[in-house]
C-alpha cells in the first residue's frame, strides 16, 4: 500500500494461482504464474469495525482507494480510522476465493 500525494491510497497485490500453480512455489525471478482462468478479476472489500462499507472489482492486481471516497467510507480522509482492505480472485466457476487482509492502522490512513 502507497499514499499518494492527493492523499489516495494504492493498493498492488501479487496474484496467486489457483489452478495447476503448485510447481511455481520456488518462483524466485517475479514471473507471472498462469492465471488459471478465464480472465483476471478480483473482489476488494473495505471492512471497519467488522462492517462492509465498499465492495468493488478489480481487472488487473491493483485498485485505487480515492481519498474522497475513503472520507464518504470511512471518515476524515486527513486523519484517518483504521480499517481492513481485503482481496480475492474471482473465479468464473468458483466465485471469489480465499481473501488476502491487510489491517491498516489510522496514522497511515
Amino acid at each position: 500500500m502507497e499514499r499518494l500525494a492527493n492523499d489516495d491510497l494504492s493498493f498492488n497485490w501479487i496474484r496467486r494461482g489457483r489452478i495447476d500453480a503448485d510447481g511455481w512455489s520456488d518462483n524466485w525471478f517475479g514471473e507471472d504464474i498462469p492465471l488459471g482462468e478465464e480472465r483476471e478479476a478480483y473482489r476488494i472489500e473495505i471492512w471497519r469495525n467488522d462492517t462492509l462499507v465498499r465492495a468493488s472489482q478489480a481487472l488487473a492486481p491493483s485498485w485505487i482507494y480515492g481519498a474522497a471516497v475513503r472520507q464518504a467510507d470511512i471518515g476524515d480522509a486527513a486523519f484517518g480510522a483504521a480499517f481492513q482492505f481485503r482481496v480475492a480472485m474471482i473465479g468464473a466457476k468458483s466465485g471469489p476465493g480465499d481473501f488476502a487482509c491487510l489491517d491498516v492502522p489510522a496514522m497511515i490512513n
